[in-house]
């Protein structure tokens, strides 16, 4: 019971922590769209993997984009 109770109680603490932690940190900057968006112009004038990403012919990705 007492191993039990400590596994419980060092569970409960752990995400209270990790809770905690998350939400005390502010979003990046860098996880916005127009951040993004930007992000995927420079890697276009800057010739970023031109046989197969997002400056080849006829790419169709979303590039670094991550939200819709």
């Amino acid at each position: 019971m007492k191993v039990a109770i400590g596994v419980i109680a060092t569970i409960a603490v752990s995400f209270t922590i990790s809770t905690l932690a998350r939400t005390s940190v502010p979003k990046q900057r860098t996880l916005n769209k127009e951040w993004q968006e930007a992000s995927n112009e420079i890697a276009r004038e800057a010739n970023i993997n031109p046989i197969s990403g997002i400056s080849s012919e006829g790419y169709s990705g979303k590039g670094f984009v991550q939200h819709d």
